[in-house]
């Protein structure tokens, strides 16, 4: 940072909201993924144990599970994007263009090495399986 150009209290404030906001979404997009594949193991479980139209309307419900889980991991990644925008835009205002390749502040991480893209194969992965299994011994 330049000498004269110091981090007002007000977008320090606005700094320190962005960073603990994405460190929450985080968090939730790990919680939201562990219970969908609680819930759709806890479903299967229970389906096996039941005749074969009830099997049918609990994979369904294990589907259904999955795709709000999609939705929510979705929906949280939007909001993390949001925060890392003002964190960058902080970045690129309060921090030299050799500061920030020095420190590499605005290097950003493709879609594809996300870890809700891991959250959602590995939940697609449960469903699918247990779909496959529990209807497979109807």
């Amino acid at each position: 940072m330049e000498p004269d150009k110091q981090l007002p209290p007000h977008v320090a404030a606005v700094f320190k909201d962005a960073v603990d906001n994405i460190r929450f979404f985080r968090g939730q997009q790990w919680v939201v993924a562990n219970f969908v594949i609680a819930i759709n193991g806890v479903i299967y479980l229970f389906a096996e144990s039941l005749p074969g139209p009830a099997r049918v309307f609990l994979t369904a419900l294990a589907a259904a599970t999955f795709l709000y889980g999609v939705f929510l991991l979705i929906d949280f990644q939007r909001a993390i994007s949001d925060f890392r925008r003002r964190r960058e835009w902080i970045y690129q205002r309060y921090f030299t263009g050799e500061e920030r390749r020095a420190l590499e502040l605005l290097k950003l991480r493709p879609l594809l090495r996300e870890p809700v893209i891991g959250m959602i194969a590995v939940m697609a992965f449960v469903c699918v399986i247990g779909a496959a299994y529990v209807l497979s011994t109807a």
